[in-house]
């Protein structure tokens, strides 16, 4: 990882992936750090997953045309 960067390219994917089958945040940090050689903390893991589902929310209510 470069010096102060945040996360890992393409993580966000990885971690949605990985939590949609099933795994645990803890589950998820562990592969990350087997696989890539990463430390991701779990609770820069429940972040990326809460931005989601906050932003799938969002689209759930959003005010549909009336067509």
């Amino acid at each position: 990882m470069r010096k102060r960067q945040r996360r890992l390219t393409g993580v966000d994917k990885i971690v949605l992936s990985l939590s949609a089958k099933g795994l645990t945040t803890g589950k998820i940090a562990a592969h990350f750090d087997d696989v890539y050689g990463a430390k991701v903390s779990k609770d820069t893991i429940s972040q990326i997953t809460d931005k989601v589902l906050g932003e799938m929310a969002e689209w759930c209510n959003r005010p549909l045309d009336s067509a």
